[in-house]
């Protein structure tokens, strides 16, 4: 049996944000990528094609999301979040940094603007 994990509270009907309770689960950066991948709103789209997209190698793209997690594998970028939420249709990645910090979304939002 598989289950199936759900986007909530999309913003601009492109972007989502993932259920806490898959965030919750990943215990590395990498497997929160992977999970972003994972829940892609474009089921059909390519790595070649998120490549594309994002502007990365495609290589680049297979390191990311690769399950072994070699310390010789790249990771995401900080720079490329954005787009790759863009492109996955999904902030799990970041909802992943902002739990490590025991920030909420809105909390980060809120001192992003204080910052401003």
């Amino acid at each position: 049996m598989t289950r199936e994990l759900r986007l909530i509270g999309c913003v601009d009907n492109s972007i989502c944000f993932v259920q806490d309770n898959a965030i919750a689960q990943c215990k590395t950066y990498r497997q929160a990528v992977r999970l972003s991948w994972d829940l892609r709103r474009n089921k059909g789209m390519t790595l070649r094609t998120l490549a594309e997209i994002t502007e990365v190698y495609p290589s680049h793209i297979s390191d990311y999301l690769a399950k072994d997690d070699k310390p010789t594998r790249r990771n995401l970028k900080a720079e490329d979040l954005h787009i790759w939420a863009q492109a996955v249709g999904n902030y799990g990645v970041q909802q992943w940094l902002a739990k490590q910090d025991q920030l909420t979304i809105l909390e980060e939002i809120q001192a992003q603007r204080a910052a401003a």
